[in-house]
């Protein structure tokens, strides 16, 4: 029982995340959509999955993509693997202009809004 309410206490933290990355980017006149399918496609071994971002803003012509990652982030060769494919694909679709930010929970909630700001340079 207790991991379970673990794994969906993690989850909220997951989502005030992505929350609070729409309100950063709100306020600086992005238009923000959360788990936005992008029209790529990653492989995992047999299986073929679309891509969903955390967070996808835009303002004008500038695109932003923000993922929100656990507490330590993606660090084993596989995730960061996956992670660059992931990127290369989205490039492909959507232009070599996209940025994307990775952020950690721990990196969330030590940093304050403007920190975050100027990490992507808004």
């Amino acid at each position: 029982m207790r991991r379970r309410y673990k794994k969906i206490e993690e989850s909220l933290r997951h989502l005030a995340g992505k929350l609070r990355l729409c309100e950063i980017f709100r306020n600086r006149g992005f238009t923000t959509k959360i788990e936005q399918p992008m029209h790529c496609y990653v492989e995992l071994g047999k299986f073929t999955c679309r891509y969903r971002v955390d967070v996808f803003a835009t303002r004008g012509t500038r695109k932003i993509i923000a993922e929100v990652d656990g507490y330590l982030g993606h660090k084993t060769k596989q995730a960061v693997m996956l992670q660059k494919l992931r990127l290369r694909r989205i490039r492909e679709n959507y232009g070599r202009e996209i940025e994307e930010f990775r952020f950690t929970l721990k990196r969330l909630s030590a940093w304050t809004n403007e920190e975050i700001e100027k990490e992507m340079r808004l």
